[in-house]
Formats: C-alpha cells, sequence, structure tokens
C-alpha cells in the first residue's frame, strides 16, 4: 500500500519524528521485514509515493 510504504520510506528520513519509528516498527511487525526494507532502500517494486521521494 503506498501510504504505509511511504510512511516508513519517511520514518527512516526524519529522526526529528520520533513518532514515524514507532510507527514503522508496527507496519515491521504486521507486514514483515522484507517490507520495510523495500520501500526504506527504495528497492524495485516498492511503492513510495514519487512526491515523498522527491522531498
Amino acid at each position: 500500500n503506498e501510504a504505509v510504504s511511504s510512511l516508513v520510506y519517511a520514518s527512516a528520513r526524519c529522526p526529528g519524528l520520533p513518532e514515524l519509528r514507532v510507527i514503522r516498527e508496527l507496519f515491521h511487525e504486521r507486514y514483515g521485514r522484507e517490507f520495510v526494507i523495500s520501500a526504506v532502500e527504495l528497492l524495485p517494486g516498492n511503492l513510495v509515493n514519487q512526491q515523498v521521494k522527491k522531498s
């Protein structure tokens, strides 16, 4: 899901927002390690929103 992937991606790039880290951990539990890594590292097939990637 694009929204979840975008939040995971943002959580790795916004250390000033600890709430995003908590959200990333919850998504990790729900969707698994591979999903989180795909979003954080922008692996092929990730669903991170294009506008979020440019920011």
